[in-house]
């Protein structure tokens, strides 16, 4: 009979056929010559194939409850690979004969403890899985054994406490493992903790300090600490002993001192929670607060609990940082104790190791690192056994490193590297596999591989072998080597540099080693290489602009090219808003847009152009011009009314620096404005001269370069200039107005940046003009004010005055004489032959004779009309103005076919005379039609919006701008429908036919104006149109100021609210409208 053997670890499989041989003796002649056969002729032999143990589930720490009903205890073991492996388990390094011992049951790798017993099965466990491979070792398992004993047979003896003493009494806990929870009673009610009572970790009872109500029979409840999860802990109780009395010995008020310390802990890193405790003795019972003493300034960690009126701190999940000396003490005296905590750190790993093949007759190499503050030891085992003292098996870099040289088959197995302190100990597991090869190839060489003319091609030879082969490459019969046309690079691939022609043809590689030899051959087509036409060129942008790169390359069509471009080496992502690279076809221009450009966007771009068989690449330098960075360094020396500004050039990115600018802010002033700018590009320093005086200054420099003002530095530190007599004469000094013989002077407070120092005060000077007289004085002492009254002085009279700052440091200069008039008297005169008549629906034209201007003290002006319906009353009367010496005006925004009632009375600056002595009373139209045409009828007119907007205001928004807003009107059934509203806004000193128009829509109750003049007032009006046509606007007109730094100063539009100084810039603008 003869058998067929087949060896198929990898293709092509070798098959041998063997005779049976019967006899004993021949046997080790047919292995022999096998082993031969295959070691010479098999494509691969590693002595043992498969993948070895590797664990899945490690045991864990066990801690079993003796008073639980559980009756057995198991520790699990799981590990993987393609022959199932087999376990052992040992404790305490010993193995368990789990056959021997019936109380051990293994089941896969679980090994189950039955009637688990506290002297013969507590201890370390590992377990050992095994393959065909080799062995592993699993971590080591603490199995430990919880218990409480039962408390003596004879109870603690009967005690006295001296009333108003600390004191701490045990009712003798039985021994116990790992903890246990004491709970104290007085019969027959449980003692609650308090500030005055405290349960310790080992089971006393301390009272702060005792009395009366403490007198009672005491016994303990104590249960083991630990969750039995499918068991109860056994609750057992001592025996009673009487606590009673005795006299009191001290003082009524004693302590702190300590009677329960705070404990040194050691712990391991991630254990959940650590605990704590301190009391005191004391009366009154002390109250106790925790920190941390140690780290200098660490506080409590984030994860803590406090219990027990703080007697116990809890410590959570700790963590290495939570090591340190923590400190509890009393609020009350001196109490203080403390006590370190110290985290312990187990190894864990920075580098494992991992399964490797290895080449027989060659070299493995193995390295693993764990990291822990407390030290970390190494040791390398193979198959469970440790590494020691082995020839071949050098070991390392502080045992960190494990290197294995000529490897033979052998050498196949289980590694494993063991990292340990005194903390914990941990493994990191691989696999060693050595092989044996004959060359072969798994990938043939390429047919007809492209490559291009005047370029480089790679032909790839990486056949699998082990040992290592050697490479031989032939052309034909030509054997090649390394010339510099030909390169046999490191890996056995051939390189063909400055492709030509004659380059095209076949290639031949063969691989050799010491089991065999195996050939592959390929073959190379000469092509076009690609080359860049067009380069991109340098090119430089300016900061938040878009420039472009351009690149063409020519190349073989049989290819497809493609372009990519890249940024100091890196590829271009066009899909970034920074970037854009528009698709092209075939033969166009490949662009790079580089948009709203910034700073980080210069550097070298490529433009590669590549094809499948090479590619080539071009490049520009992009430069980014933008504003300068902060100038840095700024320094400030404050010397009276100048300072000295230093600072160091910062980068002018790309664009030089032109000049500099330097900015201030005070405590006056915050807002940085200008103190200079163009300071010359090489300056770097300069002396600012004339600053206010008395404030507080910050300064700051700005670069400017071509392309704008950059940055602004850091600012300076505060430095205070020196104090001076204001130097500005109050402004605007004006006056007018007040009471009866007053004489009103007003100015404008000087802004707090201008009075120089501290005790700022107004003199106010008069005289009545060409008297010959002295000037009169006063000092008014509130600097916030800006007015000053003086009484009996005649009637509209001419003063020269004038006002004059001062403060600690003198006095100011005088502001330029000022003309004011004292306060004139309202006309005693009335207007006659007042008479009213209609002009329309909705309007009426009144018309009078004026006083004798002659008979006022003061100066007329304008006439006041009051009207008011026949069905209101006189109080209720709206009020027009009609300025200067006119004698009619026109009433408009009537109701039609209404009776209305009309007084005039003059006006001077001091108010309003006597009216005409009865009201004229008139009726408007009832209705408006056109004239009639002989072959017409008549046909209504389209009436405008007769309602008037109100509640018209006027709010700065911005340092030239105003927001407008109104009270919407509706229309009667006799109006046009409204189609929206206009709004009127002209300069002082234009009139209102002048003014410009914005229109808004029907729904809308407010508009926003730009673009106003600053150092201007502008008045406003709002007023509703239709198809009728404008309706009544609003009245009187808002008036807003537009300061020259922005500062808006809205003004009211009531006549009531006008003063007279106002009203003489507000007069020709009523006369217009009314007389127009």
């Amino acid at each position: 009979m003869a058998h067929l053997w087949v060896q198929s670890s990898r293709p092509p499989a070798v098959v041998f056929s063997f005779p049976v041989v019967h006899r004993r003796g021949n046997m080790r002649q047919l292995l022999l010559l096998l082993v031969a056969v295959i070691g010479c002729s098999a494509q691969e032999y590693t002595g043992l194939e498969g993948t070895g143990p590797h664990m899945v589930k490690q045991p864990l720490d066990t801690v079993f409850n003796e008073d639980s009903n559980i009756e057995s205890v198991y520790l699990d073991c799981e590990a993987d690979g393609n022959e199932r492996p087999t376990y052992t388990w040992q404790r305490n390094g010993e193995v368990i004969d789990t056959g021997a011992e019936i109380r051990f049951q293994l089941s896969g790798g679980r090994l189950t403890i039955e009637q688990p017993d506290r002297v013969m099965d507590a201890g370390t466990y590992q377990c050992f899985p095994s393959n065909q491979i080799g062995t592993i070792m699993s971590r080591k398992a603490k199995l430990e054994f919880a218990y409480l004993n039962y408390f003596p047979e004879v109870g603690p003896a009967d005690i006295t406490i001296p009333l108003n003493s600390g004191q701490c009494i045990s009712c003798e806990v039985p021994e116990h493992y790992p903890g246990v929870e004491v709970i104290w009673y007085n019969d027959p009610f449980p003692v609650v903790s308090s500030l005055r009572t405290h349960t310790t970790i080992d089971g006393r009872l301390c009272f702060a300090y005792f009395k009366e109500s403490d007198v009672g029979t005491y016994k303990c409840f104590a249960r083991n600490s630990i969750d039995t999860g499918g068991g109860s802990s056994a609750n057992k109780f001592s025996d009673t002993f009487a606590v009673t009395a005795g006299p009191a010995t001290g003082a009524a008020e004693f302590g702190p001192t300590v009677a329960i310390a705070v404990e040194d802990q050691e712990v391991l890193v991630n254990t959940e929670e650590v605990t704590l405790s301190c009391f005191f003795f004391g009366n009154p019972a002390p109250s106790i607060q925790w920190r941390r003493k140690t780290p200098a300034g660490a506080g409590l960690p984030t994860l803590y609990e406090l219990k027990s009126s703080n007697q116990i701190l809890v410590l959570k999940n700790i963590q290495v940082d939570d090591a340190g000396e923590y400190e509890c003490y009393t609020e009350e005296g001196d109490g203080r104790s403390s006590g370190n905590v110290v985290v312990r750190v187990p190894p864990t790993w920075v580098q494992e190791i991992a399964d490797m093949e290895g080449n027989i007759y060659g070299d493995a190499t193995w390295e693993c690192e764990a990291e822990s503050p407390d030290g970390v030891n190494y040791k390398w085992y193979r198959n469970a056994e440790e590494i020691v003292n082995l020839p071949r098996h050098q070991l390392s870099n502080g045992l960190k490193t494990l290197t294995i040289t000529n490897l033979t088959v052998e050498d196949t197995g289980m590694y494993q590297c063991a990292a340990s302190n005194d903390y914990g100990i941990i493994y990191t597991t691989g696999q060693l596999t050595v092989l044996a090869m004959k060359p072969w190839f798994e990938t043939e060489l390429e047919q007809d591989q492209p490559a291009p003319r005047e370029g480089s091609v790679t032909i790839i030879c990486q056949p699998k072998a082990a040992p290592t082969p050697t490479i031989q490459w032939t052309k034909g019969s030509q054997i090649l080597s390394s010339n510099g046309h030909y390169i046999i690079l490191d890996n056995g691939n051939l390189m063909i540099v400055d492709v030509v022609d004659s380059d095209a043809g076949e290639y031949t590689c063969t691989a050799t080693n010491s089991i065999g030899s195996s050939s592959s051959t390929g073959s190379i087509v000469v092509k076009d290489g690609t080359k860049i036409t067009q380069g991109p060129t340098d090119l430089v942008i300016n900061e938040g602009e878009m420039g472009t790169l351009t690149c063409q390359a020519s190349y073989d069509p049989y290819f497809e090219l493609r372009y990519i471009w890249l940024k100091d080496g890196i590829q271009v992502n066009t899909q970034s808003a920074s970037y854009e690279q528009p698709d092209i076809g075939t033969g166009e221009v490949s662009q790079l847009h580089i948009k709203d450009a910034s700073m980080d966007l210069g550097g070298e771009y490529s433009c590669q152009a590549i094809t499948i068989i090479d590619e080539a690449s071009a490049s520009a330098m992009v430069t980014i011009r933008g504003r300068p960075g902060p100038p840095a360094g700024i320094s400030v020396v404050v010397s009276g009314l100048a300072a000295n500004v230093s600072w160091s050039h910062g980068a002018d990115n790309n664009s030089p620096i032109e000049s500099y600018i330097i900015e201030g802010s005070t405590n006056h002033v915050p807002e940085f404005t200008v103190l200079r700018s163009g300071i010359p590009a090489a300056s770097r320093h300069i002396r600012l001269t004339g600053l206010s005086a008395w404030s507080r200054y910050r300064f700051r420099v700005i670069a400017v370069n071509a392309v704008g003002q950059g940055q602004p530095s850091e600012e300076s530190d505060e430095q205070e200039t020196a104090q001076d007599r204001p130097v500005e004469p109050p402004a605007n000094v004006d006056g007018g107005g007040g009471s009866d013989g007053d004489l009103r002077i007003t100015w404008e407070p000087l802004p707090m940046q201008k009075w120089n120092a501290p005790g700022l005060t107004y003199i106010v000077y008069w005289r009545q003009k060409d008297s010959g007289l002295e000037f009169q004085e006063q000092e008014v002492n509130d600097s916030s004010v800006g007015e000053f009254v003086t009484s009996g002085v005649p009637a509209y009279t001419p003063f020269d005055v004038q006002v004059q700052a001062k403060n600690v440091r003198g006095e100011g200069p005088k502001s330029p004489l000022a003309e004011v008039y004292s306060f004139q008297r309202s006309p005693d005169e009335a207007p006659t032959n007042v008479a009213a008549d209609p002009v329309s629906a909705t309007s009426i034209q009144v018309s009078w004779t004026g006083i004798n201007e002659e008979q006022i003290v003061g100066v007329l002006e304008g006439y006041m009309i009051k009207y008011w319906t026949e069905d209101s009353t006189q109080e209720l009367a709206e009020n027009i103005r009609s300025p200067g010496s006119g004698t009619e005006a026109t009433i408009e925004g009537l109701e039609p076919n209404t009776v209305y009632n009309i007084l005039v009375s003059a006006y001077s600056g001091a108010g309003s005379g006597p009216p005409n002595s009865e009201p004229v009373q008139v009726t408007t139209l009832k209705s408006v039609t056109t004239v009639q045409m002989p072959t017409q009828t008549p046909s209504p007119i389209l009436i405008a919006p007769q309602q008037a907007p109100t509640g018209v205001k006027v709010t700065p928004k911005g340092s030239n701008s105003v927001t407008v807003k109104w009270n919407s009107i509706t229309t009667s059934a006799n109006e046009e429908p409204l189609s929206g509203y206009k709004v009127l806004y002209w300069p002082q000193g234009d009139f209102e036919d002048d003014a410009a128009i914005e229109k808004v829509n029907k729904n809308t109750n407010q508009i926003t104006i730009d673009g106003l003049k600053l150092g201007t007032t502008y008045y406003i009006k709002v007023k509703g149109y239709s198809k009728g046509g404008d309706g009544v606007a609003s009245s009187p007109p808002q008036s807003i100021d537009i300061g020259a730094a922005g500062e808006q100063s809205p003004r009211g539009g009531k006549a009531t609210h006008i003063t007279a100084s106002t009203l003489l810039v507000f007069l020709p603008l009523l006369v217009a409208f009314h007389l127009h």
